[in-house]
C-alpha cells in the first residue's frame, strides 16, 4: 500500500499527463481536435457540432456525415475523459466545455505536456489554422438547400461566420487553406451561394474581419456575384455604412448600378443607411442618381422616408429628380410628407 500511494499523481498536472499518456492510439486525433477547438473557437460548442468536427477530414479535405463517431451517441467522455472535458446541460444545448480553467493552462504549459509525451503542446497559431481549415472543408460540403438545415449540419452557422476570423489569426495561410478558399469562392458555386445565405458577410460588427478576403480577383471571387438579402457585398457594405469596404469593392470591379437585393441600388442602400461619405463616393463613382429599385423607389425617396436631410440636399446637389415617381410613396414630397419631417418638405419643395 506504501508503495502505492508514492507512486501516486503529486499534483493537477502530475495527474492531467497520466490520464493523457493513457489514451488509446485510435483516439489520440479525435482529442486533439475536441482540444484545439475547445481552446480556440470563438463560441460554444455543443454536442452535435463537436460530432461534425471529428468527421472533417483533413488529409482528404472532405467533410462525411456517415464518420460521425458513434461513440458520441453513448457519451462525450467514451473519446475523452471527464477529467479534461464536461458537458453543460443546464444551457439547454448539451454544451460542451473544459471541466477546469486548470485544464486549458495545462493544455498550453510547455512544461506540463513534456511530461506527456503521446500528445502536442496545443498551439494558437495551428489551432486557428486547424478550425479555419475545418470550416472550410465543411462549406465546400454544403452544396444544396438541404445543406442549410442547422440540424442536419450543425456546424453550419459556425464555419459559415468564423471561418475568416481564424483565418486573419494567422501570419500567414497555408496552400490548403488558400486552394480551399479559392474553390469556395468560385463564381455560381452552389457552396459560395450557401455561404452567403449562412453568413451575412455584411453585418457591420463583422465586417472588420473582411479586409484580407477582399483582394476578390486574387482570390477569383466574382465580385458582383448576387445573393441573400442584400443582393452584392457593395449593396451590403454601402448599408452598413462601412466606406473601406465600398472602396476596396468598387476597386475591385464591383458595378455601382447593379440591381439586386432588398434594397435594389447600392446608391439607395448608403442613403438609406445615412451615410453621407459613402453616397458621396458612390456619386463619384458613377452612380446614377435618379436609378430606381428597392421600396422606395429611388436613393432621393429613400434618404427622404428614412429623414436624412444631409444625404436629401446631397442627393439633389448631385441632379436628383424631386418629381420622379415610383416606389412605396409615389414621390419623395410624398415620402416627406409621411415620415412627418418639416425641414425635408421644405428642401424639397425649395429644390
Amino acid at each position: 500500500i506504501q508503495n502505492a500511494l508514492t507512486r501516486l499523481p503529486k499534483d493537477l498536472d502530475a495527474i492531467y499527463s497520466e490520464i493523457l499518456q493513457k489514451i488509446d492510439d485510435a483516439k489520440h486525433d479525435s482529442v486533439v481536435r475536441i482540444f484545439m477547438w475547445l481552446m480556440y473557437a470563438y463560441k460554444p460548442l455543443n454536442l452535435d457540432q463537436v460530432a461534425d468536427i471529428l468527421a472533417i477530414d483533413l488529409e482528404e479535405e472532405k467533410f462525411n456525415p456517415e464518420y460521425r463517431p458513434l461513440e458520441l451517441q453513448h457519451g462525450l467522455h467514451s473519446i475523452v475523459d471527464s477529467t479534461f472535458v464536461v458537458i453543460d446541460f443546464t444551457r439547454g444545448e448539451n454544451v460542451v466545455q473544459f471541466a477546469h480553467i486548470s485544464v486549458q493552462e495545462f493544455l498550453v504549459s510547455e512544461h506540463s505536456w513534456a511530461k506527456a509525451k503521446n500528445l502536442f503542446r496545443l498551439n494558437k497559431e495551428l489551432g486557428h489554422e486547424i478550425i479555419a481549415q475545418s470550416c472550410i472543408i465543411y462549406l465546400l460540403h454544403l452544396d444544396s438547400w438541404e445543406s442549410l438545415n442547422f440540424k442536419l449540419y450543425p456546424l453550419a452557422s459556425y464555419a459559415a461566420e468564423y471561418w475568416v476570423r481564424h483565418c486573419n489569426e494567422l501570419p500567414m495561410i497555408g496552400d490548403k487553406i488558400l486552394q480551399a478558399r479559392r474553390i469556395l469562392f468560385e463564381e455560381e458555386n452552389p457552396q459560395y451561394l450557401n455561404w452567403l445565405r449562412l453568413y451575412r458577410m455584411d453585418e457591420k460588427q463583422y465586417i472588420q474581419y473582411w479586409r484580407p478576403e477582399l483582394q476578390l480577383k486574387n482570390a477569383g471571387a466574382d465580385v458582383n456575384a448576387q445573393g441573400g438579402h442584400y443582393g452584392t457585398a457593395l449593396h451590403a457594405g454601402a448599408a452598413r455604412g462601412n466606406k473601406e469596404i465600398v472602396e476596396c469593392l468598387l476597386q475591385a470591379g464591383a458595378n455601382v448600378n447593379a440591381q439586386g437585393g432588398y434594397y435594389g441600388i447600392a446608391l439607395w442602400a448608403g442613403a438609406a443607411g445615412g451615410n453621407k461619405e459613402i453616397v458621396e463616393y458612390l456619386l463619384q463613382a458613377g452612380a446614377d442618381v435618379n436609378a430606381q429599385g428597392g421600396d422606395f423607389g429611388t436613393a432621393l425617396q429613400a434618404g427622404v422616408a428614412e429623414g436624412h436631410k444631409e444625404i436629401v440636399e446631397c442627393l439633389l446637389q448631385a441632379g436628383a429628380d424631386v418629381n420622379a415617381q415610383g416606389g412605396l410613396y409615389g414621390t419623395a414630397l410624398q415620402a416627406g410628407a409621411a415620415s412627418g419631417n418639416k425641414e425635408i418638405v421644405e428642401c424639397l419643395l425649395q429644390a
